[in-house]
Formats: C-alpha cells, structure tokens, sequence
C-alpha cells in the first residue's frame, strides 16, 4: 500500500527520521512530497514565534503550500498520509486539496503548539489572544486527522484534558531510536550485562552531596567500558538544545555543587535560545566544563558512546513531565548510563535503578545521582547495558515497523488486506503514446497485488507504437498486444477480455489510454 508522508516538515528532525523508516520497514511503498521552511533556522528563539516571525513564516508557507499542492495532484495522491512534527498547517492544506475524497490521515506531532510555545517556552501568556490561537490550531488540527500519535501516555492525558480530543483519535506509540545511525549492538553483547541494580539513596535537604575520595579511586580502578580514563576521569555529557524544557538551571547548579570534584568533566554540545544565560554561569563554576557547538548527526552516536554519564531533561513545565526525548532513547542505544528527572512519561519506558536513574528536578538532586554514579563504574555498565537491551528489544527500528504496521491496518484493514486475486487491466491505446505511457506510470504507484496488466495497441501509427514500445521497455509490469487495424472502443478491449479471462482472471477492468488511476481505484473496486 502507498503512503505518502506529506508536508514541510523538518526532514532531518530525528522524529520524522523514525516514522519514515519504520513506514518504510513495515514494507509500505513510502512517498516524499516535502517542501522545507523549518530546517533553515536551527534555533528558534522567541522572536522566531513572535508576531512578526510568525507573519514572515506565513509568506514563506504560501510559496510551500502552492508547490505542495501542485506535487499533491500530479502524484496521484495516497490513500493514507501521514504527517509529522511542525505538521499543523500541512493537515490543514492536505483537508482543502482533497475535499471531496480525501485520504486517511495520521496526525505525528510529537508535541502541540500548546504545550511548547505556552507552558514550556512562555512566549504567548497563557489567556492571552495568542495562546487562544495556538490552542485552536491544536484541536482543529486533532479533528482534522483520524488518527492523532503521541509519544507517551502522558502526552495522550494532555490532549484530551487540555485541548479536548476524543480519545479515540489518540494512539500512543513511544518514540524509539533511529537505529540507521544510532546503531545497537547485537543481543549477545547486550546480554553480557550483571545482575543486580543501581539504588540511589534520596538526596538529604539540608546537605551537601557525598566526598569523592572513594568515588575516585573506585572510577581509577575498576576494569570495563564505564572507566575509560586511566587518570579516573569521568565524563558527563549534556547534548541537545538550551531551551527551558531541559532544565538547564537545575544543571548548572548541580556542576556547582560538583565543581570541587576535579575527576568530573561536564561536556555541553549543542546551542539554543538560552545559551548565551546558561554558559556563563557554568562557567563561572569553575568547573571543568567543555562547551561544543554542534556534532553532525551521523558523528552524534560516537560521541555520546565516549561519555560516561548523560543527562536528560530536568525542566519543570508541564511538556517536561509528558515527554520521553529522544536523546534517552540515543544515549541508552549506546549503552550510556542516564540521568533524568523522575516523570510519568519517563516511567513508562525505563526503570529507575534498572536501566535509568531518575532523581528530582533540582540541582543537590541531580549532583547527588551524578556523584554516585561516578563512584560506581560497575553500576554505571550495569545499568548502561541494561537500557541498551530495553531500546534493543522494544524500541529498534524493527519494533518500531511492527507498531507502525499494526496502527495503519487498524486505520486501513480494507486497504493492507492482500488484494483478491484473478484481476486484470486493459488499457486500449491509439496514436497517443504519451498519454498511455502517463497511465502505466501512474498504475505503477498503485496498490494492484498480482494484476495483469495488458496494453492494447489499436493499429496505431508506426510512430507512435515505436515511441510506446520503447517508453514500456523495462519500465512497467506489463504487456502490449500489437494490432495492424483499428477494431474500435469495443473490439480492442473484447481481444483484451478475451486473453485476460483465459489466463484466468475472475475481473477485468477497461481503462483508456488517458486515464489516471488513483493508488487505491483498484482495491476500491475489487
């Protein structure tokens, strides 16, 4: 079945990654019918939101959504389309281009304009004209698809409390890794991990986090992966962009708490709106801190495999608390040891101590769970190997693909059911090659299972059989039957009957050569 990912969403956003990888491993014939705006700008502050970027991007969409338009109907079009992350206008345009017979459709947003731009960013107070807008936008846009995916079940409470969709439009499928660049290592290194797990002791209130004198020559002595440094040097990795959703305060006050501890390394990759507050108070910790722009996707998974410790997200919003980020799915690919704030969305997929720490939002927190897992290189493996095999077992681009499959064939079950065998196609063609050749190109995108597919030259000129007979020459799966005089309408496509029902087909359907076939005209009519 042909599905079409639709849109000017952000191609090398790692969601939208996901989802068209796993549509395509669960074996659908995936199209791209994309116009970018969103890429070119890789941190998008305030201002960006604001009402003039917001009337800036509106000019830029309209030259998007022309072009989208145009790429929609000369593709024929797909019976299930799905669109993803920076998505809600597209399913606004992709509702008016198909009025009338318009295809299914699956809502990926990740997360609403709501949740980011209101609860988590602030930049439209909440009440006020513009967040009514956002919100609008975010039910219009659920009622408009018929099926919404959010990534936990967290997520999928926000949006039927909050922006008051049916909970039926909402599925849950957790997000997972891309695992074409976030490779996972085989079952049997992910098994080699010990039993046992990783107790974090709470965080006192009135006390300063642990010494370090055993952490250091714990981390300095023990053999394995966690403990690369001969000099007990620990790597702490923080990857992603400064934004309030990470909880970048929090962060800086555990390095500050941390600081004396001269065995740890606080490695920062990434930029974003609230970099240019957040370094120099890392800075002026006088910690040993590292600060990286960017690491190019494909480099991004060895890098984080060079660290011992990677932290999560720790910020306080609403959108903290329902998200799993993906960079917990990279880092635990790894095989990294993580340590995130304790919320319900995270809950749903690790298990604090098991393959995860988890601890409060808050720095004496954090700078706790960061000192014990330091002094522990054993846990630290442990618990790194564990999150491996989870995200190997669970969340790969195979599980993934299985997910996908199951969600569209409960959408579609009359569209991914094997099509009822014995069908055949005639196509009767006269002095028009181009507009036959058109027809075969667009039965080519169409779902036709085992049909068989003839052309009917009817004593076309030698030209025009030549320029057919070159143009089908190992393009299409189809066969021409070749006529020195023209029998008419009825005649060409009685011969083509003729030789369809002998070769056993129970239907033939009667096409002319200027016909465009939608991807689904066939299984709608068998």
């Amino acid at each position: 079945m042909r599905v079409c990912l639709f849109g000017t969403y952000n191609r090398g956003h790692s969601v939208n990654r996901i989802v068209a990888a796993a549509l395509s491993r669960a074996g659908f014939d995936l199209i791209e019918l994309h116009e970018p705006i969103w890429e070119s700008t890789r941190d998008k502050d305030a201002a960006y939101f604001g009402p003039l970027g917001l009337l800036r991007l509106a000019g830029r969409y309209l030259v998007a959504a022309v072009r989208l338009a145009r790429r929609w109907h000369a593709s024929g079009g797909a019976p299930l389309v799905v669109i993803g992350f920076n998505g809600q206008l597209d399913i606004v345009l992709l509702r008016l281009l198909a009025l009338r017979r318009g295809p299914r459709v699956v809502f990926a947003p990740l997360v609403s304009l709501t949740e980011t731009l209101v609860d988590d960013r602030q930049v439209y107070r909440r009440g006020s004209l513009g967040a009514r807008l956002l919100g609008a936008l975010d039910r219009l846009t659920c009622r408009l698809a018929d099926v919404v995916v959010v990534d936990s079940e967290a997520h999928r409470r926000y949006f039927v409390d909050r922006l008051g969709v049916p909970p039926r439009r909402l599925t849950v499928c957790h997000l997972g890794v891309d695992d074409a660049v976030f490779r996972i290592a085989d079952a049997e290194a992910a098994g080699r991990d010990t039993e046992g797990s990783f107790e974090p002791a709470p965080a006192s209130e009135d006390s300063d986090p642990p010494g370090t004198a055993n952490g250091r020559e714990k981390a300095a002595t023990t053999s394995g992966t966690a403990a690369r440094s001969a000099d007990g040097d620990i790597e702490v990795l923080y990857f992603g962009q400064y934004l309030p959703l990470h909880g970048l305060d929090v962060v800086v006050e555990a390095v500050s708490r941390l600081s004396v501890r001269d065995h740890l390394r606080f490695v920062f990759i990434g930029t974003g709106p609230e970099r240019e507050r957040i370094e120099p108070q890392l800075r002026a910790t006088r910690a040993r801190v590292e600060f990286i722009n960017w690491v190019p996707y494909d480099e991004l998974p060895g890098r984080v495999a060079q660290a011992d410790i990677v932290l999560g997200v720790f910020g306080s919003s609403a959108k903290a608390a329902m998200v799993v980020p993906n960079k917990l799915y990279q880092a635990a690919a790894m095989g990294r040891a993580i340590v995130t704030a304790d919320t319900p969305a995270v809950r749903e997929v690790f298990s604090d101590g098991e393959d995860i720490v988890l601890c409060r939002a808050d720095g004496r927190a954090l700078a706790d769970a960061i000192e014990r897992l330091a002094a522990d290189a054993e846990a630290r493996t442990r618990i790194g190997g564990r999150a491996r095999r989870l995200v190997a077992e669970h969340f790969s681009g195979e599980s993934l693909a299985r997910r996908w499959r199951a969600l569209v064939e409960g959408i579609v079950p009359e569209l991914t059911a094997p099509l009822e065998e014995g069908v055949g196609i005639s196509i009767l063609s006269f002095n028009d090659a181009d507009s036959t050749l058109r027809c075969l190109e667009h039965l080519s995108r169409a779902d036709l299972g085992d049909a068989r597919v003839l052309v009917v030259d009817n004593g076309s000129s030698a030209e025009q059989r030549a320029r057919l007979e070159q143009g089908m020459a190992g393009r299409f799966a189809a066969r021409a039957e070749w006529l020195d005089r023209n029998l008419g309408f009825a005649g060409g496509h009685n011969l083509a009957m003729k030789r369809l029902f002998e070769e056993g087909c129970r239907y033939v359907l009667l096409l002319n050569d200027d016909t465009i076939v939608t991807p689904d005209a066939l299984r709608a009519m068998v």
